[in-house]
């Protein structure tokens, strides 16, 4: 009997936690890309199938994947992929098919090569890996011939094996014939995550094709050999939760704003938190944010979903229909304290819901509401005399700065090479006169880099600095990763916010040039007391004072590295994985149960 093998790549644009992930870029080219470059290598396949949901959604995936000669099958039901699965191989007169999970974009050739071999010579009706015996790298790969998937179609009745294809399959194995593939010794270990499911997966991927590809496919053994040499690798995502089969989601809301007049900080330190929530915690997330282009594009490349508000009745209305007990689990209010209005209005509105309430550097008085206040500070800068730790609705600390998780990666990183100064001019942009000209008159022979923010006046940026006369210098506007510009510097020059905890956390020798309020030069003040940055607040109008101090720093090693190790160990940058498990305790998060066939099939299906 002749054979028709095809392998169906199962992939929506639709994902709960990073949406339109298949045509997100690593290394300059979409996923997808390298999900059919490596099936084009495999001999033994006659066909390759995207298997999407409705034309709509994943139109623009469909045409990609076309331009490589791959077919395309549309199935509305988005929440059916084992019917999927069954139609499209019944369309394309299918005698075995691969499954294909759409976000693994490290499937090996060769391990499906071999399979398909191993299926079609020994009449398998599926070929299983037992996990019993060993770990395998191995994953999203399923092979099953068309009879027995269709009998599995037939078998699946009940709404999450119709989600979740070919996990039936453990409660009627009797009736199938299953074979075991054994990986090679070198696969068989499960220390890093193969699939992608969030921004950090993507970062990670991003790291290994960036670093190793060279025209052709990036090779599996290059990979394991590169995370065997540097093991800090794993830090980009060796947090992220895989979501277990049975295991239900929840929504929280993120209420913040950002914009030139308020800067990127309240936003930053909320996606940060937020992204920590998605992906150790498996919590979708929607943010309500402000009517800021800058902003909301801002969010979009970190693959949130966002609806805006106003200070008109527009907040009443998401209030209203999305802000409530049957579609969210709790709710995160990060409003610039400063903006009464604003604060006031949010805090109002939001007061009657019945949901697990969090606010960022927002202070209630004491039984004033039912909200947990989180203020991320070093200092007990603006808490109340009677707060201290024993008010349980309060929790403040170093130990609860909200910064992103990949500083973590950046900080271990034991490959970068130093060179200069980076001077971090916020997301507006905005450098004082004073700061420029002392800047301009630092050793031509020292490189400046200045990481500029997305809502700055570009032009007016530039201009600035020619008018001075800055030569040997770099304009970074809005860099993809910051964390990697910070990394590169021996020594940082920054106005005091969230980019200052960043550096230090980073171990960048730190100088604060600058603070807004009074409670933020006190806190500026402590921490040069505490040796983990440098105060230059009074540095502003002493040019030459600046200068020389700059200059001793640059030439004094010894002392970048004390203040780099004092940074590091001061601010150890847990502090988002601290608060959302803080958060994750008052959010119910009731699960079906796991019965024993369920994890069964955990265990041992080759697409795990």
């Amino acid at each position: 009997m002749k054979t028709n093998i095809i392998a169906i790549i199962i992939a929506r644009m639709t994902s709960s936690r990073l949406p339109g992930k298949q045509m997100r870029l690593i290394n300059d080219r979409p996923m997808m890309y390298h999900i059919v470059a490596r099936l084009k290598k495999v001999k033994a396949l006659d066909k390759i199938v995207l298997a999407t949901a409705s034309k709509d959604e994943n139109q623009e995936l469909a045409e990609y994947v076309r331009k490589f000669g791959v077919e395309t099958y549309f199935d509305d039901n988005e929440n059916d992929v084992t019917g999927r699965i069954a139609r499209a191989a019944q369309h394309f007169n299918a005698t075995h098919i691969v499954t294909i999970s759409g976000d693994c974009p490290l499937i090996h050739p060769d391990f499906i090569e071999r399979g398909v071999l191993q299926l079609r010579q020994n009449a398998a009706d599926y070929l299983y890996i037992d996990k019993s015996k060993y770990q395998c790298l191995h994953e999203g790969i399923g092979f099953y011939s068309t009879a027995a998937w269709l009998k599995l179609d037939q078998l699946s009745t009940t709404g999450h094996h119709r989600e979740h294809p070919g996990s039936v399959l453990f409660s009627y194995e009797e009736r199938f014939q299953g074979v075991e593939i054994v990986p090679e010794t070198v696969f068989q270990r499960h220390d890093f995550r193969m699939s992608v499911d969030t921004m950090a997966d993507l970062d990670f991927m991003d790291y290994f094709y960036s670093d190793l590809q060279n025209g052709d496919i990036v090779d599996l053994y290059d990979v394991i050999n590169l995370v065997d040499s540097k093991p800090y690798i794993k830090l980009l995502n060796n947090h992220v939760h895989q979501r277990g089969l049975t295991e239900k989601s929840r929504t929280v809301a993120f209420i913040t704003h950002a914009g030139k007049e308020i800067g990127l900080g309240h936003l930053s330190r909320s996606i940060a938190l937020s992204l920590e929530l998605k992906e150790s915690q498996s919590l979708k997330v929607v943010f309500c944010i402000n009517d800021d282009l800058a902003a909301k594009e801002i969010l979009k490349k970190n693959g949130f979903v966002f609806t805006t508000w106003s200070l008109e009745t527009q907040r009443d209305t998401i209030t209203r229909e999305l802000l409530q007990p049957n579609s969210i689990s709790a709710i995160v209010l990060d409003i610039k304290s400063d903006k009464g209005e604003w604060l006031d209005h949010w805090l109002k509105l939001i007061e009657t819901i019945d949901l697990p309430k969090f606010a960022i550097d927002y202070l209630p008085d004491e039984g004033e509401s039912a909200i947990t206040s989180i203020i991320p500070t070093v200092c007990r800068r603006g808490l109340a005399a009677n707060s201290g730790n024993k008010r349980t609705d309060v929790i403040w600390g170093r130990d609860y700065l909200l910064l992103n998780r990949r500083i973590n990666f950046w900080r271990e990183n034991k490959d970068i090479e130093k060179e200069g100064i980076v001077v971090t001019a916020g997301g507006s942009g905005q450098l004082a006169d004073p700061l420029v000209k002392a800047l301009s008159q630092i050793n031509e022979a020292v490189k400046i880099k200045f990481v500029v923010g997305p809502f700055a006046d570009r032009a007016n940026f530039k201009t600035k600095l020619a008018g001075y006369g800055l030569k040997n210098c770099e304009i970074i506007f809005d860099p993809p990763d910051p964390y990697k510009v910070y990394s590169e510097s021996q020594l940082a020059i920054a106005t005091f916010g969230v980019t200052t905890y960043e550096l230090i956390a980073l171990g960048v020798p730190t100088v604060v040039v600058n603070a807004l309020t009074p409670g933020d030069r006190n806190i500026v003040v402590f921490m040069a007391g505490k040796s983990v940055c440098i105060n230059a607040l009074a540095y502003s109008s002493n040019t030459e004072k600046f200068v020389n101090e700059i200059g001793y720093l640059m030439a004094n090693q010894t002392v970048r590295a004390q203040l780099s190790q004092a940074g590091k160990s001061w601010i150890d940058g847990l502090g988002v994985e601290r608060v959302a498990e803080i958060i994750m305790s008052k959010v119910s998060l009731d699960n079906i149960e796991d019965s024993e066939v369920l994890k069964k099939a955990h265990n041992f299906h080759a697409q795990s």
